[in-house]
């Protein structure tokens, strides 16, 4: 009977505790999202367009380090995720956060190369959730000062969780649980600077670190899915060009066949020349494969693209050369003129000069295909 009776106990415990993770998943998906909205439209229009919601409620606040205190700190991370990936998506879809210039040259001066894009993407994601969808205290100006140290919040914690994950090797959920932590950890002390009370306490600190490093494995854990889902290996999507024009210039089997195993993916086949083969990654920057022998200063010359990374792979005896550079914004046309000058300064001759050979970085006309120059004889 007494041992029936503790594990009834128990049971109840365990299934209580996976009542708080939900609990505290939905409130944070759903209620507390559509409750920040409906008093956001109270503030700027003095009339509540969405009802308040008290279906769910907010968890009742567990005591620090028990059972149900991880599960409401598990959950509401988890449940966090959701409205976030609806804000990032519609600004990728409407191309929002790519033409906030000021957020991707901040990226870029951290010489972080291709990540500069996402991790300027994140951090303006994480403003707009934030603002959108995060509860401010207070009325009128009061209301919007809470609503400004929200966006600021999330643009460093969105922001610095993309540059902690790009930072750290290795792509597993460990390394991004740490990564969240460190950027929960930065969180904590920007909000409670921002709000007046200096530095944030250790127990304001490590709660942060540990919901956020939460949110930083459930948002790896969704990107994966979607990058598998919405992606291809670089040999299947050689597989897939059928250019008979494209298939006599390369070999494609052979292209193949030295890209098995390949770590990164792709999105599609965005061009085809006489020299090389560009396909888009997953995370923006375009990869170029070509059999022939690379310019040894490609990518230092002063007029040509940067490139982040470069290597050969072997098959058959054949070696399969590739390159990865950022992704190019299109030239405008007096480009072609100023660049043509700069090669001709630099010793080299423009020997195939097009508008699509060349693309605009940073502001900069930039050389994208490395072949398309010769040195110049003396």
């Amino acid at each position: 009977m007494d041992g029936a009776g503790k594990n009834g106990a128990n049971s109840e415990s365990l299934t209580s505790t996976i009542g708080e993770f939900f609990h505290a998943a939905a409130y944070s998906a759903v209620e507390s999202p559509v409750n920040a909205v409906g008093k956001l439209t109270e503030e700027v229009t003095g009339v509540r367009l969405l009802p308040h919601l008290n279906v769910i409620g907010a968890p009742e606040h567990a005591q620090f380090g028990s059972a149900h205190w991880h599960a409401q700190q598990i959950g509401g991370a988890v449940g966090s995720i959701v409205p976030f990936l609806a804000t990032r998506s519609v600004l990728k879809s409407a191309g929002l956060a790519r033409s906030v210039e000021p957020g991707f040259q901040l990226a870029s001066t951290l010489n972080l190369g291709g990540k500069s894009m996402l991790i300027a993407e994140n951090a303006i994601a994480g403003a707009a959730f934030s603002g959108l969808f995060q509860d401010a205290q207070g009325t009128g100006l009061d209301y919007w000062k809470s609503k400004a140290t929200n966006m600021s919040v999330g643009a460093i914690s969105f922001g610095a969780l993309s540059g902690f994950s790009t930072a750290l090797k290795g792509n597993g959920l460990l390394q991004h649980f740490i990564a969240g932590s460190a950027a929960g950890s930065i969180a904590a002390d920007s909000r409670s600077l921002l709000e007046g009370r200096g530095l944030a306490t250790a127990s304001e600190r490590f709660e942060s670190a540990y919901s956020f490093g939460f949110t930083g494995v459930a948002l790896k854990s969704v990107d994966n899915y979607m990058t598998k889902s919405r992606t291809q290996s670089v040999q299947e999507a050689l597989g897939k060009i059928s250019d008979p024009q494209v298939k006599e210039l390369h070999d494609l089997a052979t292209y193949s066949k030295a890209f098995e195993g390949f770590g990164g993916r792709v999105k599609k086949q965005v061009g085809a020349g006489a020299d090389s083969i560009s396909l888009e990654m997953t995370n923006g920057n375009i990869l170029k494969i070509t059999t022939r022998s690379l310019p040894k200063e490609i990518g230092s010359r002063g007029f040509d693209h940067s490139v982040l990374e470069q290597g050969t792979r072997t098959a058959d005896g054949i070696a399969v050369n590739y390159f990865v550079q950022p992704k190019a914004r299109p030239a405008k046309p007096g480009d072609l003129d100023a660049l043509n000058q700069t090669v001709r300064e630099k010793g080299y001759i423009f020997k195939d000069p097009a508008l699509d050979q060349i693309g605009r970085h940073n502001g900069s006309p930039v050389l994208l295909d490395p072949f398309a120059v010769v040195k110049d004889k003396p």
